[in-house]
């Protein structure tokens, strides 16, 4: 099925659009084309974008951005220079590009390297990329939450001021544990909170109600954003010894951690390094505990929130691939 579909997919690089030659920067375009369509839609061809019978760079593109950016910003940074312009303009080589594929998945924590700590490489998946680069392990993002948590914010400490953003509360949530993440949406609420108990004041004084109004749709959207870090914590399954998130689509119930945890996937039980002699025989029913879970927190919320996050579609996914009603 995959062959035949390769067979009707044209990947041809533009020099030889152009010019009809094979080159050296041709066969890297294809290679990495071929790259893109394996890596990003993961052999399922038919969800590639095609136009005129071949495929849509700029929106394929946008899905690698979407799946790629935030943890390898490196291979996505990859696709975009070499595929997004024409072949006889590309500046990487065949030794940047084997570079590149082979240390995706490690890079060297800046803080790490700044305190000359001994163990300064790190999986990209224990640690955080902010949009300028700076790629910040694990422990430094705990240390930095410590301290600063209690704002409402955790962003990149070696960015600038005026570079600073918010990391993105789901792929912190991922790192370290709701509920260490909890100090900073706890944080975010209580400034919201006193920034209306301001307004009230000047209103009072002043009669003037806009800064209020205002303060409470800031504080709104705030207890929204936290209400989503809650259901993404309260539907996502994980690892019982290092909290790692985990999907399991089909197959054994004995599921392996790379922290080298054997656990149960029905129960959540940490059995050592091997769960099949547990998981054989057990009744446990964690996704059914989790879908209850996930129905009772919505049927709590408060009208306003559940009626904004009743138009968010990735809310919307969630509560459906639960069966959880709107």
């Amino acid at each position: 099925m995959i062959n035949a579909k390769i067979e009707n997919m044209i990947i041809i690089a533009p020099d030889i659009l152009e010019s009809g030659i094979l080159t050296k920067k041709s066969d890297i375009w294809s290679f990495v084309m071929v790259m893109l369509l394996a890596i990003v839609f993961e052999g399922d061809y038919k969800q590639v974008p095609m136009k005129n019978d071949r495929v849509d760079i700029p929106n394929a593109l946008l899905i690698a951005k979407e799946k790629l950016n935030l943890k390898y910003r490196t291979i996505f940074n990859m696709f975009e220079q070499i595929l997004n312009s024409p072949s006889m303009s590309m500046t990487l080589k065949i030794e940047e590009i084997r570079s590149n594929i082979i240390t995706a998945d490690i890079s060297k924590c800046d803080i790490c390297e700044t305190n000359g700590d001994d163990n300064q490489y790190h999986k990209r998946s224990t640690g955080i990329e902010c949009e300028y680069g700076h790629f910040i392990c694990k422990e430094h993002i705990i240390s930095e939450l410590k301290v600063n948590g209690k704002e409402g914010e955790l962003c990149c400490s070696l960015c600038d001021n005026n570079q600073k953003k918010p990391y993105n509360d789901k792929i912190v949530i991922d790192l370290i544990g709701f509920d260490l993440m909890k100090v900073v949406l706890d944080g975010r609420e209580a400034k919201a909170q006193h920034k209306i108990e301001i307004e009230k004041q000047l209103a009072r004084n002043q009669g003037k109600e806009e800064g209020l109004k205002e303060a409470e749709k800031g504080l709104l959207q705030v207890q929204i954003q936290k209400s989503k870090a809650d259901l993404h914590h309260l539907s996502t399954t994980r690892c019982p010894r290092c909290s790692t998130p985990f999907v399991r689509i089909s197959g054994c119930d004995a599921m392996k951690c790379n922290c080298g945890c054997g656990f149960c996937f029905k129960c959540l039980a940490d059995c050592g390094s091997d769960a099949h002699a547990h998981a054989g025989s057990c009744n446990g029913n964690q996704i059914g505990k989790m879908t209850q879970d996930i129905t009772n927190f919505w049927n709590k919320l408060n009208p306003d929130i559940k009626a904004a996050l009743s138009t968010d579609n990735e809310t919307i996914q969630l509560l459906r691939n639960h069966r959880v009603p709107l």
